[in-house]
């Protein structure tokens, strides 16, 4: 195995150094000692506590009695908590636990979580097989990988083709269509006698891969397309974890249970078929007793079981040569065990199809499709250029430019022009051109800026009840579907000398106090801005990402001011915008409008409340 794994080891490495570039950014940061600590050791006992587990423990089959197994279970499960802990108190921790709230990770992990260590069960169903169709023991190892090809195959197929669709159409159907194949196939594996047809297992290890491989690409891709730009390496690194640890959880999980299946009926079945060999009474109840798990791994290992069984007694020479050819065979142990073994594999293929459920319904609650949470984009395919309308002159355009990315700059270079438009309905009648509303991501956030008593007094060129109305009832809808809800308000401004004199005033008492139609509720995040945009100096950024939101739809007053001021800073960090048009307003009309026709088209998407609250309910 070596000389395979050491040359392809030394290709990448190779390959990855002349070709891989960096691209990421660099931040000077500390080690999480404590937590490297609590999760290495705690993981690494819950590893070797299964490990041994499946071993025998005094007179029990399996060893997870043992005070040592038990011991290592309780102190990995406690040093794992004692992780948990850890991370949510040091300023710079290993893991980002903050990551588990944005839907699409979570649920792209568990799915692969259960995907790893569903994949385990396959590694019993040759071992009875290939002896009883004439292969070695010796030699079982080395045809239970080249018959274990139409797996690969159907992996290799299926990965490229699933990742390219996920691309297109998104990741959630691909990911849990791959799940039903694929636990599709571990349910014809429970319908096939132990001597089964090989064409036939060829056909449903091909699904079994295939049916992984539809999964892996859009997984993946849907795991880290989901994160901020600079979590990416954390998360891959978290992602490969999960993976991993499935990975090895596996072979402890199945062998106890394959060990289970088999502890009922091996031994009598053993013990009974020894003696009409003519196996001393003396010999073959021990021999019959001893543990499943001693025979299973003999014979995964290219070992004559019952050769195996017999050698410390020295009966087997003893035996009548006729008795020693038998069961010494290639056809007396898969003969012995075929029911036993049968059972086993029942509970073995069960639990796996019970896994692929599980990450069936993981993937289709991973939201829709996921978009990249913001920073730098090149690790990540370019996205499709999105059409964008400003006004040039009397007449509207649409200038193409990438949807929430690029700059000013990049916009007017832009030459892909067309004559093509939306509208929207103002509240004073008006009809606007705007770029239509595509989608809203798993993790959208509301941001209603300065609807506060002070402010909604002054008066405006739309009915200031409707635009608190309006953002209210976007409020309750965000809160309906438990996505964040930031409201703002302003409490103070910039120094910096202007044209326009401000006189001078003092706020009364209650200037600030955010209007009752809000509804403000616990889980609201609330920030007090004292400049224009609701980012500046505040803690509205740090709290947005912790969340792992990706789009802001905006709502409030003054469209001019603080709306476009967030805005404009909400684009600059990477997020996509969206401005419900009907629930702003100002107190200058023509600056009102110039701001929805011309400035935000620029910065994203533009719609009206009632297509907000239509795209919200299409997308939960």
């Amino acid at each position: 195995m070596f000389w395979v794994n050491v040359p392809v080891g030394i290709f990448g490495t190779v390959w990855a150094y002349r070709k891989l570039r960096d691209t990421g950014e660099r931040h000077g940061r500390h080690i999480d000692w404590w937590g490297n600590v609590t999760f290495a050791v705690g993981l690494s006992a819950i590893l070797i506590a299964i490990t041994d587990g499946i071993q025998p423990y005094r007179n029990h089959t399996m060893g997870w009695t043992n005070p040592l197994v038990e011991g290592l279970l309780l102190g990995g499960v406690l040093l794992l908590a004692a992780f948990v802990v850890i991370e949510t108190k040091v300023a710079e921790p290993m893991i980002e636990l903050s990551l588990f709230r944005i839907r699409a990770f979570t649920a792209g992990n568990v799915a692969g979580f259960v995907v790893s260590i569903a994949r385990g069960g396959l590694q019993f169903m040759l071992v009875i097989w290939l002896p009883l169709h004439g292969y070695d023991y010796s030699q079982t190892p080395l045809w239970a990988g080249i018959f274990l090809l139409p797996l690969t195959a159907g992996f290799l197929i299926a990965g490229p083709v699933a990742g390219t669709l996920s691309d297109r159409f998104g990741s959630r159907g691909m990911a849990t269509a791959g799940m039903v194949v694929f636990g599709g196939s571990f349910i014809g594996l429970i319908l096939l006698p132990v001597n089964f047809s090989y064409w036939d297992f060829a056909l449903l290890i091909l699904a079994n891969g295939i049916g992984g491989g539809m999964f892996a690409a859009p997984n993946s891709s849907s795991v880290m397309s989901s994160v901020p730009a600079s979590q990416r390496g954390v998360a891959s690194g978290m992602r490969a974890t999960f993976q991993n640890t499935g990975t090895a959880l596996s072979i402890g999980v199945f062998f106890a249970l394959m060990i289970a299946g088999l502890a009922s009926t091996l031994p009598k079945s053993l013990t009974s078929g020894l003696h009409q060999q003519g196996v001393p009474q003396s010999i073959a109840p021990h021999a019959g007793s001893l543990p499943p798990v001693s025979s299973l791994f003999a014979a995964m290992l290219g070992v004559n079981p019952v050769q195996h069984l017999l050698a410390a007694s020295r009966v087997l020479a003893t035996l009548p040569a006729a008795a020693q050819r038998i069961l010494t065979g290639r056809e007396f142990f898969p003969d012995l065990i075929s029911g036993p073994f049968h059972h086993g594999l029942v509970i073995v293929f069960a639990f796996a199809v019970a896994l692929s459920v599980v990450a069936a319904v993981a993937s289709m609650l991973r939201g829709g499709r996921p978009t990249d949470a913001g920073g730098t984009d090149e690790l990540l395919p370019t996205p499709d250029p999105m059409p964008t309308t400003a006004v040039l002159g009397d007449s509207t355009a649409v200038v193409t430019e990438d949807r929430g990315r690029g700059d000013d700059s990049a916009f007017s270079c832009l030459a892909s022009i067309s004559t093509t438009s939306g509208t929207s309905q103002q509240p004073d009648g008006r009809k606007e051109e705007h770029m239509a509303l595509t989608t809203l991501d798993d993790k959208v956030a509301l941001v209603v800026i300065d609807l506060q008593t002070g402010v909604v007094a002054a008066p405006t060129v739309h009915p200031v009840d409707e635009i608190v109305g309006r953002s209210a009832t976007l409020a309750a809808a965000f809160r309906r579907h438990a996505l964040p809800v930031v409201l703002v308000n302003v409490a103070g401004g910039a120094p910096g000398r202007t044209d326009v004199n401000r006189p001078a005033f003092t706020p009364p008492p209650d200037f600030a106090d955010l209007v009752e139609e809000l509804d403000v509720q616990p889980g609201d995040h609330l920030v007090t801005k004292h400049r224009r945009s609701a980012f500046h100096d505040t803690s509205l950024h740090a709290h947005l990402r912790s969340l792992g939101v990706t789009q802001i739809v905006l709502a409030g007053v003054a469209t001019t001011s603080g709306v476009e001021s967030t805005a404009r800073a909400a684009y600059d960090h990477g997020y996509h915008v969206v401005l419900a048009t009907d629930a702003m307003t100002d107190t200058d009309a023509d600056a009102h409008h110039n701001s929805i026709e011309r400035i935000f088209p620029k910065l994203g998407e533009t719609a009206t409340t009632a297509e907000i609250l239509d795209m919200l309910d299409k997308t939960r």
